[in-house]
C-alpha cells in the first residue's frame, strides 16, 4: 500500500467523522408534531430526543442554499431544530403543519461564516 493511498483513505474517514458529527447533528433531525408540542430527534431519529412545547417557540424562519431548504426553528433567538428538503422526506407536509402553528420570522441569507460557527457549536 503506498502513502497515497494511505493518506486518502485517512482523510476520507476523518471527512466522514467529521460530517457526520457535524452536518447530521446539527441538520438533520425528525420532527414529531403534535397539537402543543414538538419532539425532535436528532442524527435521523437515532440520537438524543428533545421535547418542546409549541409555546415555546418564537416561530421559524426559512433559508435556501442551493437546491437545499432549511427550515430552522428558533427559542429565545436561537436555532433549537432544523428540517431540511435534502433529509427530510416530508418536507412539505412539515412546512405546511409547521406554517399553521408558528410564527414565520422571515427567510435567513446564507453566510458561510455564520452557518460554520452554528455546525460547530
Amino acid at each position: 500500500m503506498s502513502i497515497f493511498s494511505l493518506c486518502g483513505m485517512i482523510g476520507l474517514c476523518l471527512f466522514c467523522l467529521i460530517f457526520l458529527l457535524t452536518e447530521f447533528r446539527k441538520r438533520a433531525d425528525i420532527l414529531i408534531l403534535s397539537s402543543d408540542h414538538l419532539e425532535k430527534f436528532s442524527f435521523l431519529g437515532v440520537g438524543y430526543a428533545q421535547r418542546f412545547d409549541i409555546n415555546e417557540f418564537d416561530g421559524f424562519t426559512k433559508m435556501w442554499y442551493y437546491s437545499k431548504s432549511y427550515l430552522h426553528l428558533i427559542i429565545d433567538g436561537k436555532r433549537v431544530a432544523c428540517c431540511c428538503n435534502f433529509h427530510t422526506r416530508n418536507y412539505d407536509t412539515v412546512k405546511m403543519a409547521l406554517e399553521d402553528k408558528l410564527v414565520f420570522l422571515g427567510e435567513e441569507n446564507y453566510s458561510i461564516s455564520n452557518e460554520l460557527s452554528y455546525i460547530l457549536k
